[in-house]
């Protein structure tokens, strides 16, 4: 894994992190202050996915935007897209809590799927639902986390 800068829309500096492993990229929208090591799956060179995430405006080494009242859902949904730009993807796999459910309604292009914490597995090509709280897939290369 490694860490990046990266730069929001707004402004904001933030630290990005990824994986080196071959395989699809692969959108993380983690949980507010939520470390790389949660998902001790998705670190290994044998996961199959590449991971793009980045930790949260005012945590983890991200700065606090310089307008305090940017640090709403649409805020981390544009997060979420610089970090697919600093990573060079023009579309990822998305596994997510709120905003990464949120965002593939208002900026579709990028995604193929908007998956609410797709069941225990990573969702890389898999189809998903992000109206249900599961896979309905579960391709043969996701890692357990």
């Amino acid at each position: 894994m490694r860490e990046h800068p990266l730069l929001a829309a707004d402004g904001t500096r933030l630290l990005g992190w990824q994986t080196e492993s071959a395989g699809p990229p692969v959108l993380l929208c983690p949980g507010l202050g939520t470390i790389p090591e949660a998902w001790p799956a998705l670190l290994l060179p044998s996961s199959g996915v590449r991971v793009l995430s980045w930790y949260h405006r005012g945590t983890m080494g991200s700065d606090r935007p310089a307008d305090p009242t940017r640090i709403t859902l649409a805020d981390h949904v544009s997060d979420a897209l610089a970090v697919l730009d600093a990573a060079g993807s023009s579309g990822a796999w998305s596994w997510a809590g709120r905003s990464g459910s949120w965002w593939p309604r208002s900026w579709p292009a990028p995604t193929r799927t908007g998956c609410r914490g797709c069941c225990s597995r990573l969702a890389c090509p898999a189809t998903c639902s992000a109206a249900s709280s599961g896979c309905s897939a579960s391709p043969p290369r996701c890692a357990s986390v």
